[in-house]
């Protein structure tokens, strides 16, 4: 048996999957900022905000386990943000808009990886 193809650590095993991972987060990102636009559209707005809040909360969920913590964090401001607002709109809207912007950024600063 060649053992020269077995990977080394559990860092090894784990670079694939963290580089579909960045993948996924690339394409979600970019259906964020669709829906972003599409919240600034009042009769937009609650269906934008469901979608955005399970891209953010399914970032979130695995962010922090395949070693993206910062991007987690962000993630779940944004989640717990939208879920203030929607439950009784006591959030300030902008506010919202500040963390799902801030989530965005800091996203799309995650370096594209290869497998």
């Amino acid at each position: 048996m060649n053992t020269s193809s077995i990977p080394n650590s559990i860092e090894d095993q784990l670079q694939p999957i963290r580089a579909r991972f960045v993948s996924l987060l690339y394409n979600r990102l970019d259906a964020l900022e669709d829906l972003r636009s599409d919240m600034e559209i009042p009769e937009l707005r609650d269906n934008a905000l469901n979608e955005a809040c399970f891209i953010v909360h399914k970032t979130a969920g695995s962010a922090g386990t395949l070693g993206f913590k910062d991007l987690g964090k962000y993630a779940i401001q944004a989640e717990t943000h939208i879920k203030l607002y929607q439950k009784d709109n006591t959030q300030d809207f902008k506010t919202v808009l500040n963390h799902i912007d801030h989530f965005l950024e800091f996203g799309s600063t995650i370096p594209y990886q290869t497998e």
